[in-house]
């Protein structure tokens, strides 16, 4: 549409409008504008300008004024916000690129967003602007923090370095948070020694760049800092700060006495490095991996350090402490004792326990506090599913020969997104799973709930910065198969053994054995049943069928590539990761990114009407249409671009009475033990969970006859919390989906009360109520195990306590079906 000429004359029912409920509070919203900014702000709209593009018998057309005053109070209070959850640097951003100091109302003619938005005109005035057919649609998202970040970004920038989102970034998240990591590193190296970020000249050289990620400017600040900590956290790993030979080797290294980060065109290594070059210390990247493998830039620091000359004296056993004590070798770690061959008198094997050393200092993996059991299990996996393959990892990782039967051919693609959160994010990184699944990750920058009208009922900002802070570990949106393919490699990595095609068929508890309806059979000294909730294991278990229950929700999961998605603010949304739930009546939706923002992930959860004994079966696109049709014009726009759609019956299972089976030789892991609603995205999370600990559990046991112990304590351990995150779910529901009424608006005001503030419990979104967020995202598998274990460390059976025959020393006796060997 082109611009549109004023209207000559407006009717008299619109000109009463403007002037009741558009000019009289005019000069009220003049004296807000002017006392949030500081300065003083004029107002200046033409309502004859805007009306001609007014839609026939609309909100605009019919109450022109008080669409005027809605939208110009709207912008005051977005803007409000803004300021109050970033500071004062938004004043100053406006005031100077908006230096008419002016706000208007404009038609969008350069077509930049789909309802409505903000630009900075050449005039220098702040407008409003609303796009062909929207005037009055989606009026309090305007000036919307990220409607506000694009219009100050596209104005003219000619009187500050880089843009808008880059010096909010560096005030954000440098400017404000770098003091105590460089009192830190002074700290570590007994010396103050500067962080110079070189903000502008690494700015310059991204925004030149073509292969630079996107959103390299509004991370601009929390990446550098990153960077600066992952030296900080790369020395402490190394015993500088309590080793004067390693500080002062670096001190003296930095002649210059500073650290600087900078991009250079081209590296030596795979993502980022350091090098020291005229006595100064540079962490680089090139512009491409900007942002990747953040906290590894550090490591070689000592292979740039001169050789370290140890005199020879009779005191070598110190220094080969030293070597061992590190936690981690560094490749080309140069610790070299001269003369070598000289030996002290009576120490002839002093140069092979150098030796030995050295080679125990080879790059091992990030489980190096994942204690491995000096007996070996035989562990047979039921289920290759994430609960089966965490605690296939897990075992292995502990020692343990682990198989794993799959009744499916092959891995294939099921269940679309999946939401990791930081107590199983830890978990995966701590297993050193590849690099290609972080790098397709989408970080979810802030959490929205909206009303299913499209009111903001409450947003949480810096969603990911809060995660990696309070938690030490990420929030991630990623693709179920990317992380179930993941996990597979790491466990193929680690010797775990995978039998595809073999469908459960008994389980005979005595042996323990496993027979499949193929007729193949295994022996192990453990089963886990990781077969999820349709578990043929928890039918042997029991001794009868017991069938999955309905919970009255069904799910429709609708994945949407960015090449499916032709509106330019939708393709925005999902370009830059962020989580967004619409709740209402008796449903509730959830979206997100996936693969780098470049796929749109949406679950519609709404009440079940699939027949009986259907649990999953092709969806309408016109009957998610028509059950969303009233809900916020973003959602429905999302699903105007849906091809197909799936629906699936959300089910439930009771309790258990018990997870581990009386001859303590078969144990239950994730949905086959404690399926959830997906409400809280914590079934594949806590299924992580359980993996991790039944795994740390049996690298703790020093024989087998500790096994019983091991999975009694691990039952204790899970089935509490695993029972507790399933009434949490239901409880969500009931939240998310309550009915219009008192207690919706109740719910409703308890959100607003709260909206850009500090959270207080109860809060009505369990994802960021500060009574269940900790519980649930805090919780860390080997923190756990340890603490237990060091209250209640696993006891030796000396003798036997069952009943059976004499057993003579060093002879094998049997007893109930186990081989116990007396030594």
């Amino acid at each position: 549409m082109s611009r549109l000429p004023a209207a000559e004359k407006l009717p008299l029912a619109v000109r009463k409008n403007v002037r009741d409920d558009w000019e009289k509070v005019k000069p009220e919203l003049e004296k807000k504008f002017s006392d949030l900014l500081g300065v003083e702000w004029t107002i200046d709209v033409n309502p004859a300008a805007i009306y001609p593009y007014a839609e026939a018998d609309s909100y605009a057309a019919n109450s022109l004024g008080s669409c005027i005053a809605s939208y110009i109070s709207g912008a005051e209070y977005q803007l409000k916000y803004s300021i109050s959850s970033v500071g004062d640097i938004i004043k100053d951003e406006v005031n100077t690129l908006a230096h008419a100091h002016t706000i208007t109302i404009d038609f969008d003619e350069e077509k930049l967003f789909s309802y409505c938005g903000a630009k900075i005109t050449p005039a220098g005035e702040l407008a409003i602007i609303f796009s062909a057919g929207n005037l009055g649609t989606n009026i309090d998202y305007a000036l919307e923090k990220g409607n506000l970040t694009k219009a100050l970004n596209a104005a003219d920038q000619a009187s500050k370095p880089m843009n808008h989102s880059a010096r909010v970034a560096i005030f954000e998240d440098y400017e404000s948070k770098i003091a105590p990591v460089q009192e830190k590193l002074n700290k570590i190296l007994a010396k103050e020694i500067p962080l110079v970020p070189n903000f502008e000249a690494v700015y310059e050289k991204l925004a030149a760049s073509s292969d630079a990620r996107d959103d390299f400017a509004s991370n601009l600040g929390s990446f550098v800092r990153g960077y600066f900590e992952g030296l900080n956290d790369y020395l402490t790993y190394q015993k500088f700060d309590s080793d004067e030979m390693l500080q002062e080797g670096l001190t003296e290294a930095l002649e210059g006495n500073a650290i600087h980060f900078r991009i250079v065109d081209a590296l030596k290594k795979s993502y980022n490095e350091a090098v020291i070059e005229d006595g100064i210390l540079y962490l680089q990247t090139n512009t491409a991996n900007f942002g990747t493998n953040i906290h590894q830039i550090a490591e070689g620091i000592l292979e740039l350090l001169p050789h370290v000359s140890i005199p020879m004296s009779h005191h070598f056993d110190p220094v080969i402490l030293r070597i061992l004590r590190a936690p981690f070798y560094c490749p080309g770690l140069r610790v070299v004792i001269f003369p070598i061959m000289a030996k002290p008198p009576g120490d002839a094997g002093l140069d092979s326990r150098v030796a030995s050393a050295y080679e125990d200092r080879m790059p091992v993996n990030t489980m190096q506090h994942h204690a491995k059991s000096p007996v070996s299990l035989d562990i047979i996996v039921v289920g290759a599913g994430l609960s089966g393959l965490a605690s296939a990892i897990s075992c292995a990782l502990s020692g343990h020969s682990v198989t794993i039967i799959e009744s499916t051919e092959e891995l294939s693609e099921v269940g679309a997104g999946l939401q990791v959160t930081p107590n199983s994010s830890r978990l995966l990184q701590q297993w050193g799973l590849p690099d290609k699944l972080w790098e397709t990750a989408a970080e979810p920058t802030y959490l929205a709930v909206h009303k299913y009208t499209g009111q903001t009922l409450a947003m949480e900002e810096n969603f990911d910065k809060k995660m990696r802070v309070k938690y030490g570990a990420p929030f991630i949106d990623i693709h179920r198969v990317d992380l179930q393919l993941s996990m597979f490699d790491r466990a193929k990595d680690l010797g775990v053994k995978f039998h595809f095609g073999e469908k459960v068929d008994n389980i005979d508890f005595n042996i323990p054995q496993i027979t499949t309806k193929s007729g193949f059979t295994a022996n192990a000294n453990l089963i886990i049943a990781a077969d999820g909730i349709w578990s043929a294991c928890r039918n042997n278990f029991l001794g009868t069928k017991d069938q999955p229950k309905p919970t009255g929700d069904l799910a429709y999961r609708i994945v949407l590539t960015l090449d499916q998605i032709q509106d330019p603010e939708l393709r925005e949304w999902v370009k830059n990761p962020s989580v967004h739930f619409w709740i209402g009546p008796g449903a509730h939706a959830v979206g997100y990114s996936l693969r780098d923002g470049e796929m749109y992930n949406i679950v519609l959860l709404v009440p079940d009407d699939l027949p009986e004994g259907v649990s999953r079966q092709a969806g309408s696109v016109e009957e998610i249409r028509e059950l969303f049709k009233d809900w916020d014009p973003i959602l429905t726009k999302f699903l105007n671009f849906v091809e197909s759609v799936d629906k699936w019956r959300l089910m439930h299972r009771n309790e258990l009475p018990s997870w581990v089976n009386d001859k303590r030789n078969f144990v239950f892991v994730g949905d086959a033990c404690h399926p959830m609603l997906p409400y809280l995205a914590q079934g594949a999370n806590s299924a992580v969970e359980d993996g991790a600990v039944l795994g740390l559990l049996l690298g703790r046991i020093q024989s087998k006859s500790q096994l019983p112990q091991a999975l009694m304590l691990y039952e204790r351990l899970r089935k509490t919390r695993g029972e507790a995150i399933v009434k949490e779910t239901f409880k969500q529901r009931a939240s998310f989906h309550m009915m219009n009424g008192p207690e919706q608006e109740a719910r409703d005001e308890l959100f607003l009360s709260q909206l850009g503030g500090e959270l207080k419990g109860p809060f009505p979104s369990r994802w960021t109520c500060p009574d269940v967020q900790p519980w649930l995202y805090g919780y860390d598998a080997y923190n756990e195990v340890e603490e237990v274990l060091k209250k209640e460390p696993f006891k030796e059976n000396k003798r036997l306590v069952h009943p059976g025959p004499k057993v003579i020393y060093g002879q094998v006796a049997k007893i109930r079906d186990v081989v116990v060997l007396v030594a």
